[in-house]
């Protein structure tokens, strides 16, 4: 029995359909990763140099809540982790946060920043989780 080149057009029709969608989905998740990669870059750099001139966790916590992006929540002191050790004169900053969109799965995403301190000879290490 012959099927009809309708059926067979409808059918190749609906596979390239699906993969475009499905490729747009993928396309539409790594793009927001990427802004959320970009944004959190952009808070490691201001919140290195902010810890750098002496500027207090209540002073940088308000800076990142005012740059953040809409996905992220509200950040808090106790978001944050400082530890000062050493003499090396450097801060290093770390920020970590979990993207978890519906198709991709859940991704890690981390960026870092470091300075040169220059109100004391300590090390310090900053580290914050953005929840979401």
């Amino acid at each position: 029995m012959k099927r009809s080149g309708f059926i067979d057009q409808f059918l190749a029709f609906m596979i390239i359909f699906v993969a475009f969608v499905s490729l747009l989905f993928l396309i539409i998740g790594y793009s927001n990763i990427s802004r959320l990669q970009n944004n959190m870059d952009t808070m490691a750099n201001i919140v290195a140099r902010m810890f750098s001139t002496g500027k207090t966790a209540d002073d940088v916590i308000n800076r990142i809540n005012s740059v953040k992006l809409g996905y992220f929540a509200t950040a808090t002191t106790s978001d944050m982790n400082i530890s000062c050790l050493g003499s090396t004169n450097k801060i290093v900053v770390t920020i970590s946060s979990s993207y978890d969109p519906p198709v991709l799965g859940v991704f890690n995403i981390n960026s870092a920043s470091s300075a040169y301190n220059e109100q004391n000879s300590s090390d310090c290490n900053v580290s914050i989780y953005l929840c979401h």
